[in-house]
C-alpha cells in the first residue's frame, strides 16, 4: 500500500478524520495532519522526501499541493 498522507486545513476535521481512519484497521496513513494553507506546499515537499508517496487533501490545499 501507497505511504499516504492527509493534509487538512481545520484542526477539527484533522481529529475528525483520525478517528474516521481509525475504523478501518486496513488503512495505516503515513500521516493525518492539520496545516495551515499557506504552509501546505512546504509540508508536502517534505513529506515527499521523507517517503510519502501520496498526498491526500482538499480544496484549496489540493490545488495548491
Amino acid at each position: 500500500m501507497a505511504k499516504t498522507a492527509v493534509l487538512l486545513p481545520r484542526q477539527k476535521i484533522q481529529q475528525m478524520a483520525a478517528g474516521l481512519i481509525a475504523q478501518y484497521p486496513n488503512l495505516s496513513p503515513f500521516c493525518i495532519e492539520y496545516t495551515h494553507t499557506d504552509a501546505a506546499c512546504q509540508r508536502a515537499i517534505r513529506l515527499q522526501n521523507d517517503g510519502c508517496e501520496l498526498i491526500l487533501a482538499r480544496g484549496l490545499q489540493a490545488a495548491l499541493v
